[in-house]
């Protein structure tokens, strides 16, 4: 089955960016599979302009070493920083999917019963004497910020009074306050006995009865330990009975509640972006929630910026180390490869000058715009800048705008000097709000190629040249004029540009000839070699122009000594109708890019010179046509009707 394929000069521009008239490669929809052997001739060939139409922003990644010149100082700055951080932008859909990842986070994980937000959380013991306080110790059972009811399980301490006569042990454990009482035990080694002295009968005075002692010990819980985990008891101790066992849980917490309220306590929520739509569903399994949802909780406090950033008050070591300092401003740490969001409580966001959702790649994302109506060119390229000091390698060897357009940034220390030219526009990130910016005005020039024939030498002169881009087209003509001449040193060569009713007409010297860019070439409709044409040729009906095209697609063809894929063995005629299609073998049988390369000559290889896009259909036709066989299985009436239909 034969079939066509319409290939366009710029079609695939933004994936293949060398494509030119003269040379391109289209990506096609899909893969095409040629199950028997094919030929292939070029159907109909047809050159048109397009306005409006961008050469990608991204070309080749090469350094630009030409210097760039310059007009004058941009005011205001080119580079414009925003000045708040970004903040995420969340729907009411979006933000109830947050809330049910949050329900799922709480259903999986421990909860939270008691949040150590003040520093007299503590126990206070007192040993009282006959209702007199005679010795206090006071107690502060932990220095974690958070605890599950696992660790309030763990939580132990103990205290030895020594009053009198008695050691008094207090020991805490799993929930049960243990008080031991032990009388001490003292000895003492006698004297030797003294000689009796003569006695007299002495008065006698009332000795006073000694008082009994009444120990007890008085547990304080203060603050908040004394809301969600103790209770005050006050234990009476007998000497008799030696060891109390009490228990000072707070029955009003029985069970534990949960302290993992957002709206009570600060928090830093850090989320997978890209499992949004997951929690749609109404469960989701425990070991995707946990990869997905992470919450660190925070004792109220009035918290700094530098404190935030090194992690003051964070136990859960996934979030010691999620911001760091940019100059006197905070921003997330860049996630390579992750797609994160935070979402933080009030007193945090204040403390960090965040909006109370942030996405952590953001406040890093470069974005350079081309704006540039007279040659129909609207590109943005945007990339995420993880270093502020690699902004100038990145930009000045990676990112390649192609002239006339010029871009580049030199970064030291703190300061950044952009150089730009009029339609070029960048919006620096966020992480550039402690730098000193200034910025300069690029000249925009177009690069070409000068051919000279000198006539003192036998030598062609080849040189390269900027010339000033100019909208007015016999203004760009004088301006190529002037570069030819100081480049050859000839100030007599002739070269003008110049309207000629619709079209535009170029005169050049005969010792000259220039090569343009193929951008230049499209807006001024002329081609992109420019070189001396006679004047009887002038005169003469206009001659149109042959082509050769060469594609990837065909065998090999011997012309002259070199072998050339070529897919027109005859020259063709652009606009022309073509009578009798010349058909070559295709020696790919899968392939889902076609390449093309024309040329006006094929014995010296010289490429097309027009700067107008043209388009090429070709014609697919199988090889060798399909035989009708028999079988045993067909009868006289099955190959009378064969012949009817297909003769």
């Amino acid at each position: 089955m034969s079939f066509y394929v319409a290939v366009h000069s710029d079609a695939s521009r933004k994936t293949f960016t060398d494509n030119t008239a003269a040379k391109f490669t289209t990506r096609l929809s899909k893969p095409i599979i040629l199950n028997s052997e094919y030929n292939v001739a070029v159907s109909s060939i047809i050159k048109y302009w397009r306005d409006g139409i961008s050469a990608p922003l991204v070309a080749s990644r090469l350094i630009r070493d030409a210097p760039a010149a310059l007009t004058a100082k941009v005011i205001p700055p080119c580079g414009t920083v925003p000045q708040t951080f970004p903040e995420y932008q969340m729907s009411a859909a979006t933000k109830q999917l947050l809330s049910n990842a949050i329900v799922a986070y709480l259903k999986y994980t421990p909860p939270i019963v008691f949040i150590n937000d003040h520093v007299r959380n503590q126990i206070k013991l007192d040993l009282v004497d006959n209702n007199v306080v005679v010795a206090t110790h006071t107690i502060t059972p932990t220095q974690e910020l958070c605890l599950t009811e696992a660790g309030v399980k763990q939580l132990t301490f103990n205290h030895l009074f020594t009053h009198g006569k008695y050691n008094i042990y207090v020991s805490y454990a799993n929930d049960n306050l243990t008080v031991t009482i032990q009388k001490i035990i003292r000895i003492v080694k006698r004297a030797a006995p003294k000689p009796i002295a003569a006695t007299t009968t002495p008065t006698t005075t009332p000795v006073a009865a000694k008082v009994k002692n009444a120990y007890r010990i008085r547990f304080y819980p203060q603050m908040k330990l004394k809301d969600f985990l103790f209770r005050e008891v006050d234990v009476a101790l007998d000497p008799t009975v030696p060891i109390r066992h009490v228990s000072v849980r707070n029955p009003a917490n029985m069970p534990y509640r949960d302290l993992r309220d957002l709206k009570v306590y600060d928090f830093i929520m850090e989320f997978n972006c890209d499992a949004f739509q997951k929690y749609a569903a109404k469960s989701v399994s425990r070991e995707e929630v946990l990869a997905d949802v992470k919450i660190q909780f925070f004792p109220r406090h009035s918290y700094s910026m530098n404190e935030m950033i090194k992690g003051w008050g964070t136990i859960n070591p996934h979030f010691k180390n999620i911001f760091q300092a940019v100059g006197v401003k905070a921003i997330p740490k860049y996630q390579k490869g992750k797609n994160l969001m935070y979402w933080m409580s009030k007193r945090i966001c204040q403390a960090l000058e965040f909006p109370e959702f942030v996405a952590a790649n953001d406040g890093r994302q470069l974005i350079i715009t081309v704006d540039d109506p007279e040659l129909g060119r609207l590109d943005t390229f945007k990339t995420d800048i993880d270093d502020p000091k690699g902004l100038s390698d990145y930009v000045n060897t990676k990112v390649n705008i192609q002239r006339p357009y010029i871009l580049k940034i030199v970064v030291t220390d703190t300061k950044l000097n952009i150089t730009s030219s009029k339609h070029v526009k960048i919006t620096l990130p966020y992480v550039f709000n402690y730098f000193t910016i200034s910025c300069d005005e690029g000249l925009e020039q177009w690069p070409i190629s000068i051919s000279y024939q000198s006539s003192k030498s036998v030598d062609k002169i080849i040189k390269t040249a900027s010339v000033e881009r100019s909208s007015d087209v016999e203004l760009q003509g004088k301006n190529i004029k002037d570069a030819c001449h100081e480049e050859t040193g000839d100030t007599d060569l002739e070269f003008r540009i110049f309207r000629n009713g619709k079209e535009n007409t170029v005169t050049v010297d005969q010792k000259l000839e220039v090569t343009i860019p193929h951008e230049l070439a499209k807006r001024l409709k002329i081609p992109t070699i420019l070189k001396y044409v006679p004047v009887v040729e002038k005169a003469t009906t206009k001659v149109e122009q042959p082509i050769w095209i060469t594609c990837d697609l065909v065998d090999e063809m011997l012309v002259g000594e070199a072998a050339v894929k070529l897919l027109t063995p005859s020259p063709l005629t652009m606009d022309a109708e073509i009578n009798s299609k010349q058909y070559v073998p295709v020696s790919s049988c899968r392939f889902s890019d076609i390449t093309l390369y024309c040329y006006s000559d094929i014995t010296t290889l010289a490429p097309y010179g027009g700067s107008e896009d043209f388009m090429v259909v070709l014609h697919f036709m199988p090889r060798y046509k399909r035989v009708r066989t028999f079988t045993e299985n067909d009868t006289v009436e099955s190959y009378k009707k064969f012949c009817c239909h297909y003769g």
